[in-house]
């Protein structure tokens, strides 16, 4: 693989064929072919923060502070729209565990036209809304948000309000949910973490750290067994609710 400078997302196509970085020393992300090395394609947006891939693989779609989120091929780094739906402030543009749907920033649009489809309960994209994190379940049916009070579980298809909760914690700033969809983990900025039943937003528990650490990732096993975390240059494994 080529050389790169400041890396801040990484993300390996759902096919496992590709792998997409952003690269800050070029103002671009490039996508390498994982068997070779090879770069098969560079994506010119100097503001690129985040990626986030087409369930087919033949996608991308880039977000960062000030920037629109823009839809790339893959293969070819061609562009093939900027969303004029909102600015990604804080709010990273993902793409639906199937289709053609992508969210960020409390809306909901079609990554090949531009065009937005639907709103979360009246919340305005051009103004400040204060749900920065935005997760897929993985059927697709509803997105969990975090607020600054609470957090919300919207209807993808109606964007009404599933649930609203307080806010178990601090700051909450990650969310995953397990591949059953039963459950939603969670991480705060002080090594808080823990868990919510999907289907109301209660608590099932609580973990995490005692060193005050913040927690950078968070990732579900493929069998929903356990949870896997990374702080402060360690990596703990958490055993999640049967």
């Amino acid at each position: 693989m080529e050389k790169v400078h400041y890396v801040q997302d990484i993300s390996w196509s759902p096919d496992g064929t590709l792998i997409a970085a952003t690269d800050q020393g070029c103002s671009c992300t490039r996508i390498w072919d994982v068997s070779s090395g090879r770069t098969t394609a560079t994506l010119n947006d100097y503001l690129i923060g985040q990626i986030s891939w087409s369930p087919d693989s033949r996608y991308v779609v880039t977000s960062g502070d000030g920037d629109r989120p823009t839809v790339w091929n893959a293969a070819t780094g061609a562009q093939i729209n900027s969303s004029n739906v909102y600015t990604a402030t804080g709010n990273p543009a993902a793409w639906a565990p199937h289709g053609d749907l992508i969210s960020g920033g409390g809306v909901i649009w079609n990554a090949m036209s531009g065009t937005q489809v639907q709103e979360f309960n009246g919340l305005n994209p051009d103004q400040y809304n204060p749900y920065d994190t935005f997760s897929w379940s993985p059927d697709a049916r509803s997105i969990v948000s975090a607020g600054i009070t609470d957090v919300v579980d919207w209807d993808t298809s109606t964007g009404a309000t599933i649930w609203d909760v307080p806010v178990p914690s601090n700051v909450v700033d990650l969310f995953s949910w397990s591949p059953n969809g039963k459950y939603i983990a969670w991480t705060d900025d002080s090594g808080g973490a823990g868990i919510l039943y999907a289907s109301s937003g209660e608590s099932a528990g609580t973990f995490g750290l005692s060193d005050g650490n913040a927690i950078s990732s968070l990732a579900w096993s493929p069998d929903g067994r356990y949870i896997a975390t990374a702080s402060g240059g360690s990596i703990h494994l958490w055993a999640a609710p049967r």
